[in-house]
């Protein structure tokens, strides 16, 4: 698909500093959609359970719990590959047995969770992207999961490319500058994106789906976000040390220091957003996090 289609590989476009200003709106709005549309907010129960065993993915999430929340999670495993500074910060998040908990119960609820039809195993390297299309692709761990693993993974993508650029010294500083305040841009659509379409889909649907009228969309949205952020931050941070399948925004990283100080900034992003999650209000106070955690002088839009 990367090679013969005449779209491009997200993951490698941002990389080369690419933007698309309304990703972040319009996929936000597809995951709401399928989020609606294949979950019993809008299902009836019978269809929902056919779908459930048409669509499942308990193998697909198994291999996912593993790598991310459980047996291989590279926050607690100290032989993972990590450079300086990110040492230390690496080893206390290691021996802090509530931060793995935490993920722990993430990975549960990811795992027993049949909410809608996910992607599952969507990040930045399998969406192809152009000015006017956006596709997914890799879709065979697809089927039903709990939603905050689809808007989490996308998210930690644009995570992952904000911290990126600090090991990236020799590209101007303008123009890192830049990027990093697209990706902070990107997250904000994403989320506003996927609950401004819950709410336009709530307000068409209520008169035919009674069940809808005693359900707050904005309620409804906050129950996964916490969840959500904590994916993000959790999978940009396990994509940095260098001993496991290796993002090219963490290939292209030229000198240890470099890598170290993003792999620590990654770090301290998952470390203060597992604990602290709650303390988040809107995805702008999570954006607010990233940058200060980050130290530089992007800002959110919002």
């Amino acid at each position: 698909m990367e090679d013969l289609s005449h779209l491009k590989n997200l993951r490698f476009q941002l990389a080369d500093m690419h933007q698309f200003p309304d990703f972040g709106i319009r996929v936000g709005a597809f995951l709401a959609e399928m989020l609606f549309f294949t979950s019993d907010l809008y299902l009836d129960t019978q269809t929902k359970w056919k779908w459930e065993r048409l669509f499942d993915a308990q193998e697909a999430k198994k291999l996912l719990l593993d790598v991310l929340y459980h047996k291989y999670c590279a926050l607690f495993d100290t032989d993972k590959a990590v450079e300086g500074d990110a040492r230390e910060t690496h080893r206390r998040i290691a021996a802090n047995p509530k931060l793995k908990s935490l993920v722990y119960d993430l990975g549960r609820r990811f795992y027993e969770g049949k909410q809608c039809i996910c992607h599952t195993d969507l990040h930045s390297g399998n969406i192809m992207a152009s000015p006017d299309e956006i596709r997914f692709i890799d879709c065979e761990y697809g089927g039903y999961s709990a939603f905050f693993g689809n808007l989490g993974r996308i998210t930690g993508s644009f995570v992952l490319n904000y911290v990126s650029w600090l090991g990236m010294p020799e590209v101007p500083y303008a123009a890192r500058l830049k990027m990093q305040q697209y990706d902070l841009d990107m997250i904000g659509d994403l989320f506003h994106g996927c609950l401004e379409m819950l709410k336009r889909l709530f307000a068409k649907y209520r008169p035919s789906r009674p069940k809808l009228q005693r359900i707050d969309p904005e309620a409804y949205f906050m129950s996964f976000f916490y969840d959500s952020i904590r994916c993000a931050a959790l999978t940009a941070a396990c994509r940095t040390p260098t001993d496991w399948t290796r993002p090219c925004e963490i290939a292209r990283i030229k000198r240890s220091e470099d890598l170290g100080l993003v792999q620590k900034r990654a770090l301290e992003i998952a470390e203060f957003t597992l604990a602290h999650a709650e303390e988040f209000q809107t995805i702008e106070d999570f954006c607010q996090r990233i940058h200060c955690c980050a130290g530089i002088d992007a800002q959110p839009r919002y």
